[in-house]
């Protein structure tokens, strides 16, 4: 099947990874097309994320972007807030913790997601609208407060 490597144009400062991106593709050791896409901005790269069968995300952001559009995904977490949200996603078990990548964790970690894609994909349509209604009214409390203060 066919592996792509999303490159992101991230931050205030328009960082490109695109050079970390080349490097890791450059490595990758299996048969299929591996390929690297982008540099997209997140509005870009959410409805590319929204077209794959399944995201692995190295960024919490990433995963985000994908689920939003109703695409299954794995997060690689580095931060506790990364399990909490998938957690609060499509429950339990859909990150894998930075330091346990190798060792085929990863790996299985994504068989395991791509079998069970129907499963995730019903979740997604049931949580996500949730979410999105939480997101806004936390963002109305915000602008209130906001102001309020002045």
């Amino acid at each position: 099947g066919r592996v792509s490597v999303v490159r992101w144009l991230t931050g205030g400062h328009r960082e490109d990874d695109r050079e970390v991106i080349d490097r890791l593709v450059a490595r990758i050791d299996r048969p299929g097309r591996v390929e690297a896409i982008g540099p997209f901005t997140p509005l870009d790269a959410s409805r590319r994320l929204g077209q794959m069968e399944m995201l692995v995300g190295s960024r919490l952001h990433s995963a985000i972007f994908a689920m939003v559009a109703g695409t299954p995904a794995l997060a690689i977490e580095y931060l506790p807030k990364t399990g909490e949200i998938m957690a609060m996603a499509v429950g339990e078990g859909r990150v894998v913790p930075i330091e346990q990548v190798g060792g085929g964790r990863l790996l299985a970690a994504a068989q395991a997601l791509h079998r069970d894609l129907p499963t995730v994909r019903e979740t997604l349509s049931r949580t996500i609208p949730d979410l999105r209604a939480r997101a806004a009214e936390n963002a109305r409390l915000v602008a209130r407060l906001v102001e309020a203060a002045s």
